[in-house]
Order: C-alpha cells, then structure tokens, then sequence
C-alpha cells in the first residue's frame, strides 16, 4: 500500500468512527455527559491506616462533602467551587483553565477493613486530608466525620 492509500483509509476509518458515535451517543449513559470536574487524589496505604489526599484550592468546608459507600468501599468527595466575583471591571478571557462549579470523585478503597469512628480529616492550603485507621476484626463501625480547616 503506498502512503496515500494508507491515508484515505485511515480518513475513512475515521469518518465511519465519527458517524458510529453519533449514532450511539443517545445510548451512552447519563455519567458520561454529565457537566463538571474531578479534583485529583492520591492514595497511601500503610501498615495502620489508609490516607487520602484530594486536591481542592479555593473552596472552603461548608462547600463540600465525604461520603462513604460501603456496598462499592469507596469515598465520594462532592461539592462545588464557586467563580470568584472579579468587581464591576469588565473583562475579555484569554485563557481559561480552572475548573468551576460542581465536582465529584469517587475513590475505591483498598481491600480492607476501616474504622471510620476514628476517621481524622482536614484541609489546609487546598489539600483535603482524610486519615482512616485500619480496623480491628470484627468491630462495627459508622460513617459519620466533619472536616476541619487548618490555618
């Protein structure tokens, strides 16, 4: 095939691409159109606890919650971050990169136990930190924690 061929086809194969997803694009689900952001995490484990650390600048404590769903193990952060008001001066935008309004992540946890009665959080310079403790076997625990902001 000579490099011309090779192009057409691949325009072609794109084409047919493009057209088979707008064919399909009203059976995707909900979650893949849905409008927002996702802050970035890490995730630790060691011997004792399990660590999360969400990235959220410029949004305060009462702007979002930690959930935790113990049928998929895993911590929803969602909330929302609200565009600062700039005053009255009137302004064209040439490059826009932050994320405003409503945000969520889910974040599986590792396989094992935790002890959410003693979970520790804070949030301080826009890290959200939350700090599980492992459980010991066969203790029952609840999910209920508040996020503290730290100078």
């Amino acid at each position: 095939m000579s490099r011309r061929d090779v192009e057409e086809w691949l325009l072609q194969i794109g084409t047919q691409m493009s057209r088979l997803s707008s064919e399909t694009a009203p059976l995707r689900p909900n979650f893949a159109r849905r409008a927002g952001w996702e802050p970035r995490y890490d995730l630790f484990e060691t011997e004792n606890e399990v660590i999360l650390k969400v990235e959220l600048p410029g949004i305060r404590p009462d702007q979002f919650v930690v959930h935790y769903s113990p049928d998929r193990h895993s911590l929803l952060i969602r909330g929302e971050r609200t565009e600062p008001q700039e005053g009255s001066c009137q302004s064209a935008a040439l490059h826009i990169e932050i994320d405003y309004g409503e945000f969520a992540r889910e974040v599986p946890l590792p396989d094992c136990e935790l002890d959410f009665s003693r979970v520790r959080t804070s949030l301080a310079q826009g890290i959200l930190v939350v700090r599980a403790p492992k459980a010991v076997q066969g203790v029952e625990f609840q999910a209920r924690f508040t996020v503290r902001s730290e100078p």
